[in-house]
């Protein structure tokens, strides 16, 4: 399972970054409850950066032989994603990992089951198995779509999710966080985040980047908290300032899809594009500040009773 849990981390580790950094997110809700959510983020700007910073850790010598050192997956794929003349590819990520599983042997629901039925012996607590059990579930409804273009120099990376229920979106960056830690565990190695109180704290503030949506009847609750970047080390808060520096003054745009005729929108930073649709503008830097909370409630009709 080591190959398993190595590709989830990268996976979680992804999107979880993707989550608290996207530019624009947009939101179906269907008749049912039911939902789709998109955050992209579009690195145009950053391409030629990029580029350099990939090419010097492919060219990396790391055991002072004259050789650069063998590139972690990751790095190659982007490196394949961004010298392409042009590349538009989703990836299913149940598929994926289904197919790390038949490696070993399994399928999903096989896998599921022995998680599910983990005796006392397999050294799994009841926490350990609701977190890993949440997580594999959720990830059978996401797909990372990756955009790319050599000629114009464009990069736009999309994390797709699809649920059963609107609300299960608010606790899926909190238990990505949670399966991050565990598969750190797993390995051996020591917390993403850091240690004690300080990983609590770095954990907090991913949750509270995090979108929560709250769905009550015909009633939409968006909220979202200010991000402290300073609280992620010094070094992060100097590379979080130059990304922003390219990304220049472009704001966070919410779009929401209702199921049948918005009546009334309760923010002014939110306003109806048409009958079934509400638009939310904001400056990015409002993302990351602490001070700064984004709380629009919206009424509409369309669900099925």
């Amino acid at each position: 399972m080591k190959n398993i849990f190595n590709l989830i981390l990268l996976l979680s580790l992804s999107i979880a970054m993707q989550s608290c950094f996207s530019m624009q997110d947009e939101v179906w809700i269907e008749a049912d409850g039911s939902g789709r959510l998109e955050a992209t983020m579009d690195l145009s700007s950053m391409y030629p950066f990029l580029m350099m910073g990939l090419q010097e850790g492919m060219n990396k010598d790391k055991d002072g032989d004259g050789k650069p050192e063998e590139s972690d997956p990751f790095t190659s794929m982007m490196n394949g994603m961004l010298t392409a003349e042009e590349i538009d590819t989703t990836i299913n990520f149940g598929d994926m990992i289904g197919s790390a599983l038949a490696e070993e042997g399994m399928s999903w629901e096989q896998m599921l089951d022995s998680l599910r039925n983990a005796p006392p012996e397999a050294d799994v607590t009841e926490e350990q198995k609701e977190v890993m059990l949440a997580m594999f579930e959720e990830m059978q409804g996401l797909h990372l779509r990756m955009q790319s273009s050599k000629v114009d120099q464009t990069f736009i990376i999309t994390v797709i999710q699809r649920v059963e229920s609107i609300g299960t979106m608010n606790s899926f960056g909190e238990t990505m966080m949670e399966m991050i830690e565990l598969m750190a565990e797993e390995e051996g190695n020591a917390s993403p985040f850091g240690q004690g109180g300080e990983g609590d704290a770095i954990l907090q503030q991913f949750s509270n980047a995090q979108t929560q949506l709250d769905l009550n009847g015909n009633t939409l609750r968006i909220r979202r908290a200010g991000m402290d970047v300073s609280i992620l080390g010094e070094e992060f808060e100097q590379n979080f300032s130059m990304i922003k520096m390219f990304l220049g003054n472009e704001p966070y745009r919410m779009i929401v899809h209702f199921p049948g005729k918005v009546r009334k929108v309760s923010s002014s930073v939110a306003e109806k594009v048409d009958k079934n649709t509400v638009a939310i503008e904001i400056p990015l830097d409002d993302l990351f500040d602490p001070e700064k909370i984004l709380d629009v409630e919206v009424q509409f009709k369309g669900l099925k009773k």
